[in-house]
C-alpha cells in the first residue's frame, strides 16, 4: 500500500513542489518547523529508512570524531535543521541542501548532492539564508 509520501510524489495529493529527480522528491511541509521547511523524500519505499543508501536519501553524514559543535552548520541552513546535540556536542543529521557542509570549518559534514534545492527555494523567495564564510 502506498504511503502518504508516495502519493504526494505521484501527484495524487497536492503539494508545493520544490525539486524532483528519479530518486528524490522535495516539497514544502504543510506543518513547518520553520519558514521554508522542506521535506526531501526518497521515491523508493522501504520498511526502514536505514535500508536506503546515502545516495538514495541524499544524506548528510556527520563525522562525530571531527565535529567540534561550533554551530556554523545551523547558522548556514536556510531551514535551521541541523542542531548541535547537547549530549554529544556534535551536529545532528538531516537530509537537506548541503549549505552546512560548505560552512563547516573542519570538514566534519559530507553530503550527497542530488540537486541544489536550497538555491531553488531561495531564488523563489521561499526562504532566506546568511553566508558566514565564502567557500
Amino acid at each position: 500500500m502506498p504511503t502518504i509520501f508516495s502519493r504526494i510524489a505521484a501527484g495524487e495529493i497536492p503539494c508545493y513542489k520544490i525539486a524532483a529527480d528519479e530518486r528524490h522528491f522535495a516539497f514544502l511541509d504543510i506543518n513547518p518547523v520553520a519558514p521554508g521547511h522542506v521535506l526531501v523524500i526518497p521515491r523508493r519505499e522501504v520498511p526502514y529508512i536505514f535500508d536506503l543508501t546515502d545516495e538514495e536519501t541524499g544524506a548528510r553524514v556527520v563525522d562525530e570524531e571531527v565535529c567540534i559543535g561550533c554551530g556554523m552548520c545551523t547558522a548556514a541552513c536556510p531551514w535551521n535543521m541541523p542542531q548541535v546535540n547537547a549530549q554529544t556536542g556534535t551536529s545532528t543529521k538531516c537530509v537537506s541542501c548541503g549549505r552546512c557542509a560548505e560552512q563547516c570549518p573542519n570538514g566534519a559534514i559530507k553530503f550527497i548532492d542530488w540537486e541544489d534545492i536550497a538555491q531553488k527555494a531561495i531564488d523563489e523567495g521561499v526562504v532566506s539564508t546568511t553566508t558566514i564564510v565564502e567557500a
